[in-house]
């Protein structure tokens, strides 16, 4: 398979790029949409704080019990931490 090559001109490189990007801003007025993302930001982020608590307890557990007792509680709550970031960077991101 051959890869095509690329020319360009010194036209072509002297031409602006323009990007676009759409950002979500919070509400301006109070009414019933407002109420909903200022509840949806503060749940999302209790449970950040959640997540990160209980990953700090469970290391606690580990020093306290042995880490073979408390390690698949550990992998869970890593899991766990990985699928809210990914999740967290795609309804963030816009």
């Amino acid at each position: 398979m051959k890869i095509p090559s690329l020319k360009l001109k010194k036209e072509d490189l002297d031409q602006k790029l323009e990007i676009t990007m759409e950002r979500k801003l919070k509400p301006n007025t109070f009414n019933l949409q407002s109420i909903h993302w200022y509840l949806s930001y503060f749940v999302s982020s209790l449970f950040e704080t959640i997540l990160i608590f209980t990953f700090v307890i469970e290391i606690l557990f580990a020093i306290e019990f042995g880490i073979l007792k408390a390690l698949p509680f550990i992998l869970i709550s890593v899991l766990n931490v990985v699928l809210w970031t990914a999740h967290a960077k795609t309804t963030r991101s816009g």
